[in-house]
Parts: structure tokens; sequence; C-alpha cells
């Protein structure tokens, strides 16, 4: 770039000094409401976890139930074809 192309004198120093441009820090008022914002989504994220968790147990006791009545079904089913196929055995004798 010739220096007649440049628009100022601060195209020398980024030609230079690539590195020199260092973006300004962030304003401590910015950063106490990124802080406030950042601190509420954890809140809510822990809340949204907590009944995560809840339903998840509500759901493995409502499974835990449905396999023990599953299971008590199948007894009274097997007990009730054992019955049957005893009566049908005296039956026949």
């Amino acid at each position: 770039m010739r220096r007649a192309e440049r628009k100022s004198s601060d195209d020398d120093n980024a030609i230079n000094n690539p590195r020199s441009r260092k973006p300004e820090p962030i304003p401590p008022r910015d950063l106490q409401l990124l802080l406030g914002t950042i601190r509420a989504q954890r809140d809510q994220w822990q809340q949204k976890a907590k009944d995560n968790e809840e339903a998840v147990t509500q759901a493995q006791q409502e499974i835990e139930a449905y396999q023990n009545e599953n299971n008590e079904l199948k007894e009274r089913a097997a007990k009730s074809y054992q019955t049957r196929t005893y009566a049908l055995t005296e039956k026949s004798k």
C-alpha cells in the first residue's frame, strides 16, 4: 500500500503492528449486568434440573408399580391356568 493510498497515519501503525489494536475492556456496569443475567439463568437451569429429577423419580415409581401389577397378573394367570388344567385332568379320570 502506498502512502498516498493510506487514509490516515493509523494505517501505518496497523500495518507495522498488526496486534496493537486491543479491544476495549468491558465496562464494570456491563459486567455487573452480565453477571446478574448469568446468575438468573443459572437459577432457572437449576430449577429446571430439579423439576426434571422429580419427574424422573415419579416416572420410575410409576414404572415400578406397573411392573409389580404386571407380575401379580402373570402369577394369577399362571395359577388360573394350573387350576383349570388340574380340573380338566380330574374330570377326564
